[in-house]
């Protein structure tokens, strides 16, 4: 408006930071024939690319084993784990910090003159004197200074692991085992928004406490002898599991004072208490018999029952068989200069499995607190108690008394070979599984009062060739390279959904979902996409644009041709090399970022699609009806801007919030240099009588580069992190390189 041009700023080299990480750790080993000992400590610290972020962790280990006499031995060990840090909000949150970067004008300086630490240390580069936020938009996205400032979300875990064993030989073929472990651990996570966070204008606070509890026991008796040519190895053994976790919450709204997150500053206050307990029992038996070291024989069976089943579908039981044979010895191969050793394996087995603890309580239906709302006479909401009452609602899932265990089925055939007397190895292994029963939440009509039921609802298979390829292409008296190349693919397929199931949504966002759907990949990409034919040909509507489909439909498919990873090591005298390189080819991935920044003009393809005019698509026109279509070839040109126009007429904004998901979708396929190591081992001549017996110091790197024509954060992310939804890209924070230095002394 002043006649003078914008100036373009850089908010992600304002905000991020470089992290460090150090790392220390010391242990000491010892013993005696009668005993024998390892004592350990470590401490590790990171600072994170945001600003404030950080975690630690503190370990502490002991192990000892005493042999009492011959035949009796008990052993003992504890690991204690003190972790925690301050967290940033991410990922489709309107305070996630990927989010307020990205959706930033570049002509708004979020760093106000200052960058990194400078910035979030300084008040007045997100918060004005008055306690709002200084922000594009005015606060509807926050600041990502203001969020490492004003979203706090803190953790401190206390862990215990550790466990007891005994063993006693009762002949010299029979011996009794019983261990017992425990995994317990205390977690305080503290969450809060600020008051005039984009999420929570009120601001709010959340302290929640959750302590749990694995235990693991064993009784084992073990049996191992030798008749002639046959070799005899048993096992029976007694199993029992037991996981408890009581979570309690304290949630606070509509804070009074801003920056104070006691519970006693919100004007709502609600509380959450539950817990959860499961406990399996099982029972098991394994047989193997070998000939002449060339033929082996194994046959096992287990029977569990769980306490999370309906009574009478709680017991299932899963065997397992499988052959090997050791060909090379049969034909006297061992001694072969070219091929030295063949083996041919196969098997069959089960699995079955409850659903484990995503399921537990999934046979019956609960409540749990309501909230309270209306339409458009009362605008404002929140939660009970409220009005001097309390209140409780049906919980949105649906119990399943008749529920069963799910039921994993494997064929797999594979062989192990290896040629010029070692130097070379390959290890190929094809797999045919199939789950039926799969257990899983599904989707159901809410007129019913629910939202989603547990149910047997799917029968998956998964059918994949895994290789490994070892070699070592040269061998020195002082010069080593070593080889290893690992493949693998594989064909994941939803065969079938229970009755009345259409699809699963496994998790997504509003517009795109990774869904399981029949004779579809599992996790297809699911969303709308734009009108066709039965030929496959765009439609297009009378002004010269694409129509959209109404109904959503299928638009990709996330999982990979193919992965692949090439690990080379070189060994020059004392020295090491070592560098990883991963490949992926195939599948896609849903470019949500780009679809919300094409619509707010500041991705790179709308500068391109502002000069585009008279552009034609290649499609075609109806000129029929609906129910007898006629189509004939497109001719009417379009300008993809016209400052004339609305904005919502522009090829950006015409197809609702971030554009049609199918505009979206993307190859993930890429190539990356995983790490590299270099390393030096002083000599023992070196060292002499000293104090060391070994030094080792080595310098690396991770994610030095990657290969991809992906457009958007990294392909490797995932928005809803380690689920079964995958291949959702929605302001996903990006991986990070790293450079590390290690030092290894041996005293």
């Amino acid at each position: 408006g002043n006649g003078q041009a914008a100036i373009a700023y850089n908010p992600y080299d304002a905000f991020f930071v470089d992290g460090y990480t150090t790392d220390n750790n010391v242990s000491v080993s010892g013993g005696s024939d009668a005993i024998t000992y390892y004592l350990s400590a470590g401490t590790m610290y990171n600072t994170g690319v945001v600003p404030n972020s950080d975690f630690g962790r503190t370990s502490l280990k002991a192990t000892v084993e005493a042999k009492l006499t011959e035949k009796f031995t008990i052993g003992a060990s504890a690991t204690y784990i003190n972790s925690g840090g301050y967290r940033v909000q991410q990922g489709s949150n309107t305070s996630g910090v990927m989010l307020g970067l990205l959706r930033n004008t570049p002509t708004f300086d979020i760093g106000n003159g200052l960058t990194g630490y400078d910035a979030a240390n300084e008040v007045s580069t997100y918060e004005f004197a008055d306690g709002t936020q200084r922000s594009y938009r005015a606060g509807i996205y926050d600041n990502p200074f203001w969020v490492s400032n004003n979203s706090p979300f803190e953790d401190d875990v206390n862990r215990i692991i550790g466990y007891a064993s005994l063993s006693y030989k009762i002949t010299d073929h029979l011996t009794a085992s019983y261990k017992i472990g425990i995994d317990t651990y205390s977690e305080s996570i503290f969450n809060a928004f600020n008051i005039n966070s984009a999420g929570v204008r009120a601001g709010s606070t959340d302290f929640v406490e959750r302590n749990a509890k694995d235990i693991n026991s064993d009784l084992l008796l073990n049996y191992n002898n030798t008749f002639g040519d046959f070799t005899v190895t048993g096992t029976i053994g007694h199993n029992y599991y037991q996981t408890e976790t009581l979570f309690t919450e304290s949630f606070g709204q509509e804070l009074n004072v801003p920056k104070y997150y006691d519970i006693s500053n919100a004007n709502t206050v609600q509380g959450f208490r539950g817990n959860t307990r499961r406990k399996l029992y099982g029972v098991f038996g394994t047989v193997n018999v070998g000939w002449q070291e060339t033929l082996f024989v194994e046959l096992s069976g287990r029977n569990d029952w769980s306490s999370i089943l309906p009574n009478d579908a709680n017991s299932f039981f899963y065997p397992a068989v499988s052959l090997g044979y050791v060909f090379s010895e049969t034909l006297n191969l061992s001694n072969n200069a070219i091929f030295s050793y063949g083996k041919l394996r196969g098997s069959y087995s089960q699995v079955g499995n409850d659903g484990g603890n995503a399921f537990i309580y999934a046979t019956n239906s609960y409540y749990s607190g309501a909230d309270w709302g209306g339409d458009g006479f009362i605008t404002t909401g929140g939660i009970f108690p409220e009005f001097g009452v309390n209140a409780f609602d049906r919980d949105g899932l649906v119990g399943n008394a008749a529920l069963k265990p799910e039921l994993t089925s494997t064929f797999e055939v594979g062989a192990d070979l290896q040629f010029f007397r070692g130097r070379v190895g390959l290890d190929v292994t094809y797999y045919n599984s199939l789950t039926t029963d799969a257990i899983i939440a599904v989707d159901i009509a809410p007129s019913s009062g629910f939202n989603s039921a547990v149910q047997n609802a799917a029968e998956i298979s998964n059918t994949g060739i895994e290789a490994v390829l070892t070699a070592t292409p040269v061998k020195t008296k002082d010069f080593t390279w070593d080889l290893t190349v690992n493949f693998t693919q594989y064909e994941n397929i939803v065969e079938k959904l229970a009755e009345n199931v259409e699809s699963i949504s496994l998790e997504g966002f509003t517009s795109t979902t990774s869904r399981a759907i029949a004779g579809q990949p599992f996790g297809a990409l699911f969303g709308n996409g734009y009108l066709r034919n039965d030929a496959g040909e765009l439609v297009i509507d009378n002004n010269g644009w694409p129509l959209q489909d109404p109904n959503a439909r299928i638009l990709g498919d996330p999982n990979p041709d193919f992965v692949a990873g090439f690990r080379n090591s070189f060994t020059y005298k004392n020295f090491t090399l070592s560098a990883l390189l991963d490949f992926r080819k195939g599948g896609d991935i849903w470019n949500g970022t780009a679809g919300i920044l094409k619509t707010f003009g500041t991705a790179k393809s709308t500068e391109e699609q502002r000069l585009t005019k008279g552009f034609v698509f290649d499609g075609v026109v109806n000129t029929g009806t609906a129910a007898e279509p006629t189509y004939i070839p497109n001719t009417t040109p379009v300008d993809f801007y016209d400052p004339s126009r609305p904005v919502g007429q522009n090829i950006y904004n015409r197809y609702a919030f971030g554009g049609l998901p199918e505009d979206n979708i993307e190859d993930a396929s890429w190539i990356r240099l995983r790490d590299v190591s270099i390393g030096y081992r002083v000599p023992a001549s070196i060292l002499g009588d000293g104090p060391f017996k070994g030094i080792h110091a080595s310098i690396g790197a991770r994610n030095l580069f990657l290969i991809t024509g992906y457009t958007g954060i990294d392909p490797e992310t995932n928005l809803t992190g380690a689920t079964n939804g995958f291949g959702l890209d929605y302001f996903n924070n990006p991986n990070t390189k790293s450079y590390t230095f290690s030092l290894d002394l041996t005293f």
